[in-house]
């Protein structure tokens, strides 16, 4: 994420290159298998999973998530900044005015996806909702029910984040089996407090690459790959 973000003539802000970018990349993943997996929680909490997410944390292609929370890369793209999130456009995707997926991505360095969430992070998620939507709404022209809020499961960068875009539909075609809405995580996590450490998610594995290799070491729990 390092393209800068440029104003359009209706004064609204946008990202330059974050159009090729994202084509190529869907491009790039149309060519790759999807495979459809339930991840229960027993392969959350295994050692596989948790070495897989150590690996990502510490991968190089990953830093850009730490140098934005460090301030040390897009400071001139932060549009809130509050002590647990920064929220920012996401320079690897459409930007353009008529079109936005920003990035909402908290600081807690224990928060590494949905599944790290329970009760007691209710009153950042609901701020970070609140102040999300409302920025939204005061700098687009878009309303509340235009945006979708959602994270995904399994995360690209295992740092908690969630997406903010408008007009719906636009970027969830093909993730429609990772996405959990900030809204229903909220919702959830009130009925119980620890909803995302008891139940199996469904999610979709790309390739054969390491992360299917965790998934193929707990063939009894998920599907056949």
């Amino acid at each position: 994420m390092s393209s800068p973000v440029a104003v359009s003539e209706s004064g609204r802000t946008r990202v330059k290159g974050g159009r090729e970018r994202r084509e190529k990349r869907n491009t790039q993943d149309r060519s790759v298998r999807r495979n459809v997996v339930l991840c229960t929680p027993s392969i959350s909490s295994s050692t596989e999973m948790q070495e897989y997410i150590a690996q990502q944390v510490s991968s190089i292609k990953k830093r850009w998530v730490y140098e934005i929370l460090s301030g040390d890369s897009e400071k001139e793209n932060v549009l809130l900044s509050t002590p647990e999130f920064i929220f920012l456009p996401d320079t690897e995707a459409l930007n353009d005015g008529h079109v936005i997926n920003w990035l909402a991505i908290f600081r807690d360095p224990s928060l590494k996806s949905i599944r790290s969430l329970t009760g007691v992070h209710l009153p950042v998620l609901k701020d970070c909702r609140d102040r999300c939507l409302a920025y939204v709404m005061q700098n687009t022209n878009f309303d509340a029910c235009d945006v979708m809020a959602y994270f995904h499961y399994l995360p690209s960068v295992f740092q908690l984040h969630v997406h903010f875009c408008a007009p719906y539909g636009k970027y969830t075609t093909h993730d429609v089996c990772k996405i959990h809405t900030l809204d229903n995580v909220i919702s959830n996590l009130e009925i119980d407090a620890l909803y995302y450490q008891k139940v199996s998610l469904t999610t979709v594995v790309l390739g054969k690459g390491d992360l299917s290799s965790v998934y193929r070491a707990h063939r009894k729990d998920t599907v056949k790959l």
